[in-house]
C-alpha cells in the first residue's frame, strides 16, 4: 500500500515544481488546459492571486493581453510564465508562439476568464 501511494502520488501530482516553490498556496489541478500545449494553475503569493501558465509542449514565448489589447507584465521561469490577477482584471487572451518571426512560425491563442 505504501509503495502504491508513493508511486501514485508521483504520477498524479501534476503541479509544476516551480509553482509549488514560488507560491504560498496553489490549486492541485489546472484551472484551465490550453489543449495539449499548456496548463494554467492558480496560486497565491503574498496574499495576491497569481496565474501560472505551465508549458507542456515547447512553445518558446507566451504573451498575455487584457481585452483592451494591453500586454500584461509577466514573470517567467523554466517553461513557466505567471501574472497577477489584479493586473489582468478579468478576461485575458493568451498567445503561445513557436518559432516566432520565422517562416515556420506557429501561434495558438486562447481566452481565459480568471
Amino acid at each position: 500500500a505504501i509503495v502504491g501511494f508513493t508511486v501514485g502520488s508521483v504520477f498524479i501530482n501534476t503541479v509544476p515544481k516551480e509553482v509549488i516553490e514560488l507560491s504560498d498556496s496553489y490549486s492541485e489541478e489546472p484551472v484551465k488546459n490550453l489543449d495539449q500545449y499548456a496548463s494554467i494553475f492558480e496560486g497565491e503569493i503574498d496574499g495576491e492571486t497569481v496565474f501560472f501558465i505551465s508549458l507542456i509542449e515547447k512553445y518558446e514565448e507566451v504573451e498575455v493581453l487584457d481585452y483592451n489589447g494591453n500586454y500584461l507584465s509577466m514573470s517567467e521561469g523554466k517553461d513557466l510564465y505567471y501574472y497577477t490577477q489584479s493586473e489582468s482584471q478579468g478576461k485575458v487572451i493568451i498567445i503561445l508562439y513557436k518559432d516566432r518571426g520565422e517562416e515556420k512560425e506557429k501561434i495558438r491563442t486562447y481566452n481565459f476568464n480568471n
